[in-house]
C-alpha cells in the first residue's frame, strides 16, 4: 500500500524490476508519507528532516518518511535489501529496523540534455539518480526545449514541453527535484 498521492505505476515497476517481473496488487493507503507490505503495523515515529524508518518483520513492511521525499528513499532501501532464496525459489527481506537520514540535504548531479542525446537515456539517468538517492538534478537543455518566451534559443527539432514532463514527472514520483538550467 503506498501513499494516496502517490502513483502506482512508478514503484510497481520498480517492484517488479527488482523481482524478476514478479507483479503485485499495489493499492493506496490513508497516510500521506507511509508505504506498507503485507501486514505491517502502519507508520513509524520518525524524526528530524530527510528522515524515513523501516520496520521489517515477518509479517511485513512499514516505510515511513519524514515527507513524500523520504518514504519513496526508504522505499528504494526496501528494494536493495530484498534478496533472492534459489531453495525456496522465492524474494525475501531480512527481519530489521532501519532509520535512514542524508548527512547532506542537497545532493544533486547535472545532466545535459544535448541533440544527439534521446529522451529515453535521460529518463534511464533519472531512474539512476533516484535509485543512488540524489535530492536535486540539474536538467540543462543545451536549446532542445522549445520556450514559449523565446523560440529562437531552441533548435527548430528540439523538445516540447509536453516531451519533458514526463521526465519531471519521473523525477518527482522519486523524491527528486529539478532544477531547469
Amino acid at each position: 500500500r503506498i501513499p494516496q498521492g502517490m502513483d502506482p505505476g512508478l514503484p510497481g515497476e520498480l517492484l517488479s524490476g527488482y523481482t524478476q517481473g514478479t507483479e503485485f496488487s499495489i493499492k493506496h493507503n490513508e497516510s500521506l508519507r507511509t508505504i506498507t507490505v503485507g501486514e505491517a503495523n502502519g507508520e513509524c515515529v520518525v524524526s528530524g528532516a530527510d528522515a524515513v524508518v523501516l520496520e521489517i518483520t515477518e509479517q511485513g513492511v512499514s516505510i515511513t518518511g519524514t515527507d513524500p521525499a523520504a518514504t519513496m528513499r526508504g522505499f528504494i532501501t526496501m528494494l536493495e535489501r530484498i534478496e533472492y532464496d534459489r531453495a525456496s525459489d522465492s524474494f525475501r527481506i531480512p527481519c530489521g529496523h532501519i532509520e535512514e537520514k542524508p548527512h547532506m540535504a542537497f545532493r544533486s548531479v547535472h545532466l545535459c540534455l544535448f541533440p544527439e542525446t534521446p529522451l529515453r537515456f535521460v529518463k534511464k539517468c533519472i531512474r539512476a539518480c533516484g535509485i543512488a538517492k540524489y535530492s536535486h538534478i540539474v536538467l540543462e537543455f543545451w536549446g532542445m526545449l522549445k520556450l514559449d518566451c523565446k523560440a529562437e534559443l531552441a533548435w527548430p527539432f528540439a523538445h516540447t514541453k509536453e516531451e519533458i514532463r514526463p521526465l519531471i514527472e519521473e523525477a518527482r514520483a522519486l523524491g527528486m527535484e529539478l532544477i531547469p538550467m
